[in-house]
């Protein structure tokens, strides 16, 4: 039986890694095991994992990995947060550091969001957003945000409708008429315009209003995976042609960092030896490989060939050469970067303030 059961398991995480590798939307909502296997910090089960977002508020982080997680910023073991919807997965979540944490659970098709006061949760009415399924949170510029999506069975049973929402209820729709193409991928605020990633676009303008970022620009990069805005008039897309595509104000300018690779996410962080590095990550996409991540000089948008600028080559090469991240996290406060992978999970590295510690396991 043992063996048996052993085999059972070793399916399970192979098909756990599988779909976190190829699968579009909120990512590693099925593939986790982390309802049914405990997780230890640097256990082979949190191994198996596909994180779907880790965020701090107030002295903990927060991991929706299958189920809600916490732990202390200055700790290391994780447990489940009490709570929380039963069989529902933690998909996304938003927070504004200090009193309001928002979680959006899901199982596919009953979603609710969830808000956290640091005490006591309560329900947040999404009846806004109408028939379409929410699907990521945001806070920026003091506003909480839901995208959600549908799909139009009228014209194509395969192409989706998404928005961004905000206000009473979510009722604000941000992108006015609803476009097809798949769901909002990011959204930033570089101090005075909000972007927000969408297909092969990058809408800009108000997200408060309705219809605020009805304009949109094409940045050049494929399907805009993520965004970075750097400050006032200074943004960064990745996509999924390998390039990143940088935007001045007036026209996005493009950078090919590796055309071989699909760019899912990218994050500005200190650099060992002074300065900051962008870190854009890649992941598995049909035929595209994962190469973790590439460490990109910010002021010439090139690769920086060592990967020795956030954790020693050696390290790199033994934790997250090659494996696929489907996000990246930095804590500026607690100054963590985490790294979320599609099937090899959890992975965490922290700054000591001249160097970096090394990615480790979570």
């Amino acid at each position: 039986m043992k063996h048996l059961a052993r085999a059972t398991l070793a399916l399970a995480l192979l098909s756990a890694v599988i779909l976190g590798a190829c699968s579009e939307g909120p990512v590693g909502i099925f593939e986790s095991l982390s309802l049914e296997t405990p997780i230890d910090n640097g256990t082979e089960a949190f191994a198996s994992q596909t994180p779907n977002f880790v965020v701090r508020f107030g002295s903990d982080y927060y991991a929706g990995v299958g189920a809600l997680w916490r732990r202390s910023v200055t700790g290391e073991t994780w447990s489940k947060v009490a709570g929380t919807p039963t069989g529902l997965y933690a998909v996304s979540a938003a927070s504004d550091g200090t009193s309001s944490l928002w979680v959006l659970f899901t199982d596919g098709d009953t979603s609710m969001v969830k808000l956290w006061d640091g005490s006591i949760w309560s329900d947040v009415v999404t009846d806004g957003i109408s028939t379409m399924a929410p699907d990521s949170l945001f806070f920026l510029n003091s506003t909480v945000f839901l995208s959600a999506g549908a799909t139009d069975t009228a014209a194509d049973p395969d192409v989706t409708s998404a928005n961004i929402h905000s206000g009473a209820n979510f009722a604000t729709a941000a992108f006015g008429l609803a476009p097809s193409g798949g769901r909002v991928k990011a959204l930033v605020h570089d101090g005075a315009t909000f972007y927000a990633a969408h297909a092969d676009d990058v809408h800009t303008g108000d997200a408060t209003t309705g219809g605020g970022l009805a304009a949109s620009v094409t940045p050049g990069v494929g399907t805009v995976t993520g965004l970075l805005a750097r400050g006032a008039a200074d943004v960064v897309a990745t996509g999924s042609s390998g390039s990143v595509a940088v935007w001045n104000g007036s026209a996005w300018t493009a950078h090919v960092i590796d055309s071989t690779a699909y760019l899912s996410d990218l994050v500005e962080v200190p650099a060992d030896g002074g300065g900051t590095v962008v870190l854009v990550a890649t992941r598995s996409f049909g035929a595209k490989g994962a190469k973790g991540y590439f460490e990109v000089d910010p002021s010439t948008w090139t690769v920086v060939d060592d990967r020795g600028l956030v954790s020693t080559l050696t390290n790199f090469q033994t934790t997250l050469e090659e494996t696929s991240i489907t996000k990246l996290y930095y804590d500026s406060v607690g100054t963590r970067l985490f790294a979320l992978t599609g099937g090899d999970g959890l992975w965490s590295n922290a700054w000591k303030g001249t160097a970096w510690s090394g990615w480790n396991r979570e």
